[in-house]
């Protein structure tokens, strides 16, 4: 598949993310769950944290807007993570699968698509 077809892709996968009051701006949805592979798209408002979990490995992530996050893991360590609009991080470290939470630390709405390898 083309570079442009699957970001046309998953920027429609991210047409419909809700970023509601009852969340407090993160919303998460799963869009595609399959024996091998789950789609999920998510979205921070400004300000807005994730709850503290830990997240599947490996996986991969695109970035359909700018981030700057906040991520906090469970032990208390912080630090602070950048993306450019397009970015596409492959995750499947050890400390990538660690307990942690992520805040919006920008002023724009974060839209990802995150695919899990099962």
């Amino acid at each position: 598949m083309k570079r442009s077809a699957l970001i046309g892709m998953l920027t429609g996968l991210l047409g419909e993310v809700p970023v509601g009051a009852e969340t407090l701006g993160y919303a998460a949805e799963t869009v595609v769950d399959k024996p091998k592979v789950r789609v999920a798209k998510v979205a921070w408002s400004p300000g807005a944290k994730s709850p503290m979990r830990r997240v599947p490995i490996p996986r991969v992530v695109y970035f359909a807007t700018a981030a700057k996050f906040e991520q906090t893991y469970a032990d208390g360590r912080t630090r602070m993570v950048d993306h450019v609009e397009g970015d596409v991080d492959y995750l499947d470290q050890p400390d990538d699968n660690a307990e942690f939470s992520l805040t919006n630390a920008g002023n724009n709405t974060i839209r990802i698509v995150a695919i899990f390898l099962k």
